[in-house]
């Protein structure tokens, strides 16, 4: 996991900053409407041109996806509360 991460990271540095911007904007979005973790990845891959970050998506663990989408929903429920609060 910790090889996949650093290869990713190093192919994404050179990814075109609007690719990466455009992969994160989905991800965020599609994190907080989805819950499916095939759902998300298979909505990632539509807008990554790069085949790098098509190989990145495609290792993604489920699991981890699956995570990361339900910590989204509760930190963008905390943050939507707190707004409210001052």
């Amino acid at each position: 996991m910790e090889q996949l991460l650093r290869l990713s990271l190093w192919e994404m540095k050179f990814m075109q900053e609007r690719d990466l911007a455009m992969f994160q904007d989905k991800l965020l979005k599609t994190q907080w409407t989805q819950d499916d973790p095939e759902t998300i990845m298979n909505q990632l891959e539509t807008v990554s041109s790069s085949e790098a970050m098509k190989d990145y998506i495609t290792e993604m663990d489920p699991k981890m996806i699956e995570l990361a989408a339900e910590l989204v929903k509760r930190w963008r429920k905390r943050a939507s509360s707190s707004d409210h609060a001052y």
